[in-house]
């Protein structure tokens, strides 16, 4: 069944991210919002929140959410907030959450259900972020292809896209047409060569890369296109 799911990758540097629950699924939440502004409200929480806590990763807020004199505090609190998760083991307490999310146009995560964030299973490789989700429908499953991924993408593909990044910022100054920038780039990336140096080193990988794109900048479109067919 098709839905309106979209991946969106999103800075979260520095923006307020308020987690309700301080158990183990709030302390996992909390972890994965690493590098956001990450506030944790909770009557109680889990000793690896309390660690997080003393390290100044989050911040702990002493609250409890299910006793009415708490919702002024909790209401201000997601007033700040850019995200809202909804963490705890109870539904009407997620409940309350979401609705008290959604009157001020938050976006809200809930663990039992999905909400209007899914928070995918991720894998990190320097400058590559990959993000896998089942669209809420199985977490485990999720987890178990971004194990395959792990298997898949590692140091070698982290240093190509390093190196794109320099290769792309030099043909800027030297390749007019953003077409046969294009093409070179991809030459780059098909090039069985250039990739087993990589494996090697990251020294290596580029002196040759640089080399073959001297060589590639000086060619117009057809001759790129043809050398490409000619190496298949």
């Amino acid at each position: 069944m098709a839905t309106a799911w979209t991946p969106l990758i999103v800075d979260l540097e520095g923006r307020k991210v308020l987690i309700v629950g301080g158990g183990d699924v709030g302390e996992r939440k909390a972890r994965f919002f690493k590098g956001a502004a990450v506030t944790v409200v909770a009557k109680e929480f889990t000793e690896g929140l309390k660690r997080l806590a003393a390290d100044e990763s989050v911040e702990l807020v002493h609250l409890d959410v299910a006793d009415s004199n708490s919702s002024a505090k909790l209401e201000s609190l997601v007033r700040e907030a850019f995200l809202v998760v909804a963490a705890t083991d109870n539904a009407g307490i997620n409940e309350k959450v979401e609705k008290l999310a959604r009157r001020h146009e938050k976006l809200v995560n809930r663990a039992d259900r999905p909400g209007d964030v899914l928070l995918p299973a991720v894998l990190r490789r320097n400058d590559i972020l990959i993000a896998v989700s089942t669209q809420g429908r199985s977490p485990a499953a999720s987890r178990y292809l971004r194990q395959l991924l792990e298997n898949l993408i590692d140091e070698e593909h982290a240093r190509m896209v390093e190196l794109q990044r320099e290769i792309r910022t030099w043909l800027k100054s030297v390749v007019k047409e953003q077409k046969q920038r294009e093409r070179i780039l991809w030459k780059i990336l098909e090039d069985e060569e250039i990739w087993a140096a990589l494996r090697e080193s990251y020294e290596r990988g580029k002196m040759l890369a640089f080399e073959k794109c001297r060589r590639l900048a000086t060619q117009d479109e057809d001759a790129i296109d043809d050398e490409s067919t000619a190496d298949a």
